[in-house]
């Protein structure tokens, strides 16, 4: 079957092939909410061989857990470059933070207590 021009297949296949990167807006704004994202980061870094091995729980978890926010992020915490990738991008300032109402606004930085 030819696919024209303006017309979309929604395959199964394909709606699980987002990229990582793409749920971490979400993920961000989750943390950032409850104030824990230095902490996220600095776990992020200082966890080294541990992403690892948290990439294999939740892979082996998948029939229990079973989202493709858990398997974006085995594969985030899988590569060592996205790791510390995604560190920065939490410590990051400028993330926007969505309001239950439907409105935004912008994450306070801690004052550092």
């Amino acid at each position: 079957m030819a696919c024209r021009a303006g017309q979309h297949y929604n395959y199964a296949i394909l709606m699980n092939m987002q990229t990582p990167r793409e749920y971490w807006p979400r993920w961000a704004e989750l943390l950032k909410r409850f104030h824990l994202q230095h902490f996220a980061a600095w776990m992020l870094e200082a966890g080294g061989p541990l992403a690892l091995l948290g990439a294999q729980a939740l892979y082996f978890g998948r029939g229990f857990l079973g989202t493709h926010q858990m398997d974006a992020l085995a594969r985030t915490l899988e590569d060592d470059s996205e790791v510390l990738a995604l560190a920065a991008y939490l410590q990051a300032e400028d993330v926007v933070l969505r309001s239950p109402r439907g409105g935004s606004r912008r994450a306070e930085p801690d004052k550092g207590t």
